[in-house]
């Protein structure tokens, strides 16, 4: 058989193969749903998954090939890629070799890859204070998740000491600030667990952050999905499918039953697809606070009446009435810029700057020691904006290193509202591509909020530290108007820790919105599910890391629980309330599912994401040190364990 005809029944045989219907398609790999995923495959060997991921393989353990120069003389097991590097962390989001895991369709930089934004962030991690907890709806209270926090900790390395050396590096700054912070009475303390630390008036420490206990980067992947994704790429499950380099761009649904989904369209390899469901299959959608909104938008789930508002031209018609979907809110950070110009010595570092770098690199790779095992921040510290405030409520984190630096002693601070109430409904452009909300110190609250803070840290903590100086920041820092001035000239800083755009919200009727707390149903819908960031209803007065890895593995109990009891159902004919949800009384059950053409972002995907069109089913190939993703996704990653594609080799090898 020539290779074109060898090819062909090779396409043939991988779209019969993907057209068999499953009993849950994960929509994304992200930081929650990769835990949720894992828990569920692990649990139900008899039933089917699919994954359709955007991104690809990110770090080795999962089959990621981004080696950085700096390990190119070592051997293939001393290597690591860029994911695996806390340091590099700051040379991914916003910089060149960040723009192949750059998803296109959102108005700031978002990660696409295994484990999702966990691979892209500082890892801080911060269990949440009780008060936030304890307002979410049961059972996402602190005493519904003390135990998940707790079997979190004992999955992974919580330290403010990655290196294995047990050293932390480039913590003079903290010591420097220490004075001025116990002059403001602020406590040194474990920032990991926020909970006991409300009452105080400030307290900080060098940042607690996620390892894999050997110097490199943790988190789900190497707590979780390692379990059933290979160094290869491939799941290890039978059960599972992976389909890399795939943009799904709507949800499809019953024409009879318009709030059933039967599957998703999606495109990969320039080819667009239909995933089905078994009957009683579920869809859940963990794409982030971002793209999860945005792909029940264009599948016909958002606030009814308010089409004109999210579309800027062909609006789909929200047939599946959920008024809570797509209100967005975001921590807001606005920087200074200090200098120390005392006798203590102040190790500052910029990661980017390799040549520079020489023996902090050659600490990482033959010891993984040194500045190289922490992700960036130095020091974080939260406290009051004013006196009038009831608990700590900014945060202010210093990074090692300042723009433009030249004395070497200088060093940029951030002050981040922890609980801004600024938030925005998100539309979308005339491309379907998501447009910048008006989130960003958008009220008189949190403009004033930001500007206490600073004026605060100016004038309590600064002036007690001999040598410490402001060179970038208010004209007058002991005048508040001069503060507000700063801030209106200097501009804001998106902190990407988006939430609240498909919320948990407490009720028992459809007309609640948001998504059902005990079953994580998006309302609306009967078989919907979201698993993200977008279930918390407002920001977290935290880094979202520690949180959002916990609503992975909460949901994922979840989500087995109610595959538990509808098996239970079933043997007793009892049909499961969560299965056949409850009909929103706005929704035409004679109705069809809206009709969604592929917008031009996602019709455009076998460009963002290259994927080979030939239908090669093969796990990552091998790329060049450097290029990872790019050849993983040129060649789509389409990787599984199902019988279909076993018989599609047996065949073509009888050729």
């Amino acid at each position: 058989m020539n290779s074109i005809k060898r090819a062909s029944l090779a396409l043939f045989l991988i779209q019969l193969a993907l057209s068999q219907p499953y009993d849950a398609i994960f929509v994304g790999m992200g930081t929650a749903n990769s835990i949720a995923l894992t828990k569920m495959v692990t649990s139900f060997p008899q039933k089917s998954f699919l994954v359709l991921e955007m991104g690809g393989p990110t770090t080795k353990s999962v089959g990621g090939t981004n080696i950085p120069s700096y390990f190119e003389s070592q051997s293939a097991a001393n290597q690591e890629t860029i994911f695996d590097v806390p340091g590099e962390y700051q040379n991914i989001a916003f910089q060149p070799q960040g723009e192949p895991y750059k998803i296109p369709q959102t108005f700031t930089w978002q990660g696409m890859g295994y484990g999702g934004n966990s691979q892209f962030n500082g890892m801080l991690f911060m269990s949440p204070p009780s008060r936030y907890l304890d307002a979410l709806p049961s059972p996402w209270k602190s005493s519904n998740l003390s135990a998940v926090f707790t079997d979190l900790r004992s999955r992974m390395t919580v330290t403010k000491t990655p290196s294995t050396d047990g050293k932390n590096y480039l913590n003079e700054i903290t010591n420097i600030m220490a004075p001025g912070m116990d002059g403001a009475n602020w406590q040194r303390s474990d920032t990991s667990d926020l909970s006991p630390l409300e009452t105080l008036q400030g307290y900080y420490n060098e940042p607690y952050v996620v390892t894999d206990g050997n110097g490199m980067r943790g988190g789900p992947i190497t707590a979780y999905l390692t379990s059933i994704i290979g160094t290869d790429g491939k799941p290890k499950s039978s059960n599972l499918q992976v389909v890399a380099g795939a943009t799904v761009s709507s949800i499809v649904f019953d024409a009879q039953d318009p709030t059933k989904a039967t599957g998703v369209q999606y495109t990969a390899g320039g080819i667009q697809q239909t995933a089905t469901l078994n009957a009683g299959g579920r869809i859940i959608v963990g794409a982030g606070a971002l793209m999860t909104p945005r792909l029940l938008y264009l599948s016909g789930v958002g606030p009814t009446g308010k089409e004109s508002e999210v579309f800027a031209s062909n609006p789909v018609t929200f047939a599946r009435n959920n008024q809570k979907v797509g209100t967005v809110f975001d921590h807001v950070g606005v920087p200074i810029v200090l200098e120390y110009d005392g006798t203590t010595t102040v190790d500052t570092i910029n990661y980017g700057d390799y040549p520079s770098n020489t023996e902090e690199l050659n600490a990482f790779v033959n010891g993984r020691t040194g500045p190289y095992c922490q992700y960036g921040p130095v020091l974080t510290a939260h406290f009051r904006a004013a006196a009038s405030s009831a608990h700590p409520d900014v945060e202010i984190f210093v990074n090692p290193n300042a723009p433009d630096s030249t004395t070497g002693k200088s060093f940029q601070a951030v002050f981040m509202l922890l609980e801004p109430n600024s938030n925005d409904l998100l539309s979308m452009d005339g491309n379907s591509n998501l447009k910048f909300p008006g989130i960003y110190l958008s009220t008189t609250q949190d403009k004033d909020q930001m500007a206490n803070a600073i004026y605060t840290f100016l004038n309590e903590v600064v002036p007690k530290v001999p040598g410490l100086k402001v060179t970038q920041g208010p004209a007058d820092a002991t005048s508040l108007d001069s503060v507000k001035a700063y801030i209106d000239n200097i501009g804001t800083f998106i902190m990407n820790h988006f939430t609240g755009t498909v919320p948990l919200t407490e009720g028992n009727t459809e007309d609640a919105g948001g998504v059902e707390p005990s079953t994580l149903r998006v309302r609306g819908t009967s078989n919907v599910h979201v698993v993200d960031a977008s279930l918390l209803p407002n920001s977290i007065p935290a880094h979202p890391v520690a949180m959002v890895m916990a609503l992975g593995s909460k949901a994922g109990d979840l989500l087995v629980d109610l595959l538990n009891s509808e098996a239970a159902g079933s043997a007793t004919g009892v049909e499961s309330v969560a299965s056949s949800g409850s009909a929103d009384p706005n929704i035409n059950s004679n109705s069809a599912s809206p009709t969604v053409s592929e917008s031009p972002a996602s019709s455009n995907s076998a460009s963002e994401n290259p994927a080979s069109s030939d239908g090669v089913v093969n796990p990552p190939i091998n790329s060049d040190a450097g290029s990872g993703v790019n050849r993983q996704q040129q060649n789509s990653a389409v990787t599984n364990g199902f019988s279909m594609i076993v018989v599609a080799s047996i065949l073509l090898s009888l050729f």
